[in-house]
């Protein structure tokens, strides 16, 4: 990290924790502050985004849900930025990041095979990708899908879940049949795709992940209902990641189910806490709810029962 980014780093620390300030009671600021300071800084240094300044109050909004959900969890926020059980998930071995800058294809004869046809499975992808089932704190009445519609953020929580729930339908429409869990698929570059649930209509990111499966037809598929609304051969996922003209692919690696983040071991890792994975998505469920806000549309909607903002197939 250069020094011109530290600095710009600690700037904007700055001015959300100020805005921080203002938002919490007097008898909590101090502790409070420290902690989703900590938070902020972990949240940029992880962030897939090109420029993750860019999401300004969002960072904000993101941090204090969580903070929350930790404190009402009893989960307490390193000073180091790193909880739960991340120190031992990036103990071992090659991390996704090391393949920022090499394409390998041989940890993708690992990549499990359903018997399942392309066709087929469009119904079932589709069936996961709108199922309301989370639980978000602020309204434990309105169940909410996975943030397709915030793609700034979260892939590596998005494809965490999505794993498991895909392999739930598959299992439940053919329980005669096995379903290994998919591998997360890492992509590296100056990467571009496009997407009406972010101004501008294009989200630059210098990373992404997704769920990545072999269906019957021997082809690898990924699994990213916020990019298509279909699961796409691996090479169309990189182009939908190269909507711009100087948008490439740098590196790429297929590694186990449980990595979780560009940090975490690729080929020995270990299951994620549920616990702080369940605050980081509070966290985005957040975010993701004040997005539609402020494109303009009715949160409740469009979140809801309405998915014509979703990617179509």
């Amino acid at each position: 990290m250069t020094n011109q980014t530290m600095l710009l780093l600690r700037l904007l620390c700055a001015q959300l924790l100020f805005i921080a300030t203002l938002a919490l009671p007097m008898n909590q600021t101090r502790d409070a502050l420290d902690e989703i300071g900590t938070i902020i800084e972990q949240y940029i240094d992880n962030s897939p985004l090109a420029n993750p300044w860019e999401e300004g109050n969002m960072i904000f909004r993101w941090a204090e849900t969580v903070h929350k959900c930790r404190k009402s969890r009893g989960i307490t926020t390193r000073k180091d930025g790193i909880n739960h059980n991340e120190r031992d998930l990036a103990s071992k071995g090659k991390t996704p990041l090391d393949y920022e800058y090499k394409k390998n294809v041989d940890s993708e004869k690992s990549v499990p095979s359903w018997d399942v046809s392309p066709s087929d499975f469009d119904g079932f992808f589709d069936s996961a990708r709108f199922d309301r089932y989370l639980e978000w704190d602020e309204q434990p009445e309105f169940k909410r899908r996975s943030t397709w519609l915030y793609p700034d953020n979260g892939c590596w929580y998005r494809a965490e879940i999505y794993v498991t729930l895909i392999v739930d339908f598959m299992t439940a429409k053919f329980p005669g049949k096995k379903f290994a869990t998919p591998k997360k698929h890492f992509a590296f570059g100056d990467l571009a795709a496009k997407s009406s649930s972010i101004r501008g209509g294009i989200v630059r990111w210098g990373w992404h992940v997704a769920p990545l499966i072999r269906l019957n037809d021997g082809k690898l598929y990924v699994m990213d209902p916020a990019l298509n609304g279909d699961a796409v051969h691996k090479e169309g996922w990189y182009k939908l990641m190269m909507s711009e003209p100087d948008a490439k692919i740098t590196g790429f690696v297929t590694c186990d189910t449980e990595t979780y983040k560009t940090e975490n071991s690729c080929f020995n890792a270990k299951q994620v806490d549920p616990q702080s994975l369940g605050c980081e998505i509070q966290g985005f469920l957040a975010t993701e709810w004040e997005r539609q806000i402020h494109l303009g549309r009715d949160p409740k909607i469009v979140l809801g029962d309405d998915t014509q903002f979703y990617p179509q197939g």
